[in-house]
């Protein structure tokens, strides 16, 4: 007990020194100027957090990024990508969003896999793979990240006609089920599939119904999406009234 008393304050106190080491700037200046990859990475979060905003200084960050992927950290590589994604440094390219992303979904790092795959299916900084879009997809769930089924189920769903005839009928459940959950992605692509009537038969008044649930969990975008509809005119008539 008498040992267990001592260790608590001395872990205290080492816990404290640690943490103030790796949020002092200065001490990780030092550190990341010395070689250390882990240093620069925390350096390029420090200014890289938005919630901070006395701090943020997404150059800042990129600098430090830029150095830790230097030294070999596969995790700034992906911060990289995702700071170009974000459109938050000058001279941001989707293009080498895309570049940065493959290079540390390459080295392994899961949510550059998912990033990557996203860019893949739209074609954005990048030619359009969907071939490609579901392998990284793949990569990433078999590394354990469920949140990326969902993009993948999309995938069939969204693109009928380039899967085959059981991934697509697989992801028509699916997205049906989640749908019926709540899940807002799931709503979204089911109001969205039954408006054009691509994957589920074309049924308007079904689309609408689910877009006005769905704007009870998601108003700023669902409301959106039911203006753009009216004012455009295509899937229902025009009501300029029912847009504003």
């Amino acid at each position: 007990k008498r040992i267990f008393l001592y260790w608590i304050p001395s872990a205290l106190i080492a816990a404290l020194v640690v943490l103030f080491v790796v949020t002092d700037p200065r001490v990780l200046e030092i550190s990341a100027n010395a070689g250390s990859a882990t240093a620069a990475r925390w350096l390029g979060e420090h200014y890289n957090g938005r919630e901070k905003k006395e701090r943020y200084d997404p150059e800042k960050a990129l600098h430090w990024f830029e150095r830790a992927a230097e030294l070999g950290s596969v995790d700034a590589l992906y911060e990289i990508g995702d700071l170009h994604f974000r459109t938050s440094i000058e001279g941001h390219t989707y293009k080498a969003a895309h570049d940065y992303y493959q290079k540390a979904a390459e080295g392994g790092h899961i949510g550059a896999m998912h990033q990557l795959a996203i860019l893949l299916e739209i074609g954005l900084g990048t030619d359009r793979d969907l071939a490609a879009a579901e392998r990284w997809f793949k990569k990433a769930i078999e590394l354990g990240n469920e949140f990326t089924e969902l993009n993948l189920t999309l995938l069939y769903f969204t693109h009928p006609e380039d899967f085959s005839a059981d991934k697509v009928s697989g992801s028509i459940e699916y997205i049906k089920r989640l749908a019926g959950e709540g899940d807002f992605y799931a709503m979204y692509a089911l109001a969205d599939a039954h408006m054009v009537g691509e994957t589920v038969p074309k049924d308007i008044e079904k689309g609408l119904s689910i877009y006005l649930d769905l704007a009870e969990k998601e108003p700023y975008f669902a409301h959106m999406t039911l203006g753009e509809l009216y004012l455009a005119g295509e899937s229902v008539d025009a009501d300029y009234e029912i847009a504003l």
